[in-house]
């Protein structure tokens, strides 16, 4: 039905994590969505997150989240 594979790396102060979920199943036709996300914290700290979802291969949700200038963007 589907596959998980999640990671971290720790680099001094920084730790980033990555995941990538795909899911495959059929209800009336054939659905195949695709979740990945790329988060980095920094001394226990939101800096960055990034998350791109697709559904059947056309995208379907993108978002960008990055600490800047004292505020998220």
């Amino acid at each position: 039905m589907g596959s998980l594979k999640a990671s971290q790396t720790i680099e001094g102060s920084k730790v980033c994590y990555q995941s990538f979920t795909s899911i495959k199943t059929q209800i009336i036709k054939d659905i195949q969505v695709n979740y990945k996300y790329d988060v980095t914290f920094e001394n226990e700290f939101l800096k960055k997150a990034d998350v791109n979802i697709t559904l059947n291969d056309k995208p379907h949700t993108e978002t960008h989240t990055q600490w800047k200038d004292a505020q998220y963007s």
